[in-house]
């Protein structure tokens, strides 16, 4: 097994950033989640509109089901109702899933960008070699690790 060299502290300066709190304090972050918020409800009304309308299709079913005068093809029909709206349900939702989850990308990657930029510029500006996400597990870091939380704040304008 090779040992591979430990660079001397000298050498490089390490710095921590409490990522998840920058990204949970940044406004953009918040509008981001209200847009997606907004389109969640959007796509639960028109959920709830299927899933009434499937219940009313199933309870008129339910209806004729039992009666010996209502003849094999209209309660054939309205099973193949109740299937073909059970479908657009499932499908439906995946597309719901598939399309936030889309959404979620789109939104928020210009503001993961922009947090990102603003870490750069704080290490570039403190000679900084490598910068570790406090949320990630940091196993040791000495006191002469940097936090550079509070200046990737200031420099995105929170606080």
């Amino acid at each position: 097994m090779a040992v591979l060299p430990v660079m001397a502290m000298g050498q490089s300066k390490v710095a921590v950033v409490d990522l998840k709190g920058v990204f949970d304090a940044m406004p953009e972050k918040a509008a981001a989640e209200q847009q997606l918020s907004d389109l969640s409800a959007r796509y639960q009304a028109e959920y709830d509109m299927l899933k009434t309308e499937f219940s009313k299709k199933y309870a008129d079913y339910q209806a004729i089901a039992g009666d010996a005068t209502t003849p094999a093809t209209i309660r054939d029909r309205r099973i193949q109702e109740i299937q073909e709206n059970d479908r657009k349900i499932s499908e439906f939702e995946q597309n719901t899933r598939n399309d936030i989850n889309q959404q979620r990308e789109q939104l928020l990657a210009p503001i993961k960008a922009k947090l990102q930029a603003a870490i750069k510029t704080v290490a570039d500006a403190n000679g900084i070699t490598v910068v570790l996400d406090k949320g990630q597990g940091v196993v040791y870091a000495s006191p002469e690790a940097i936090d550079i939380t509070g200046q990737v704040k200031q420099r995105l304008g929170i606080e």
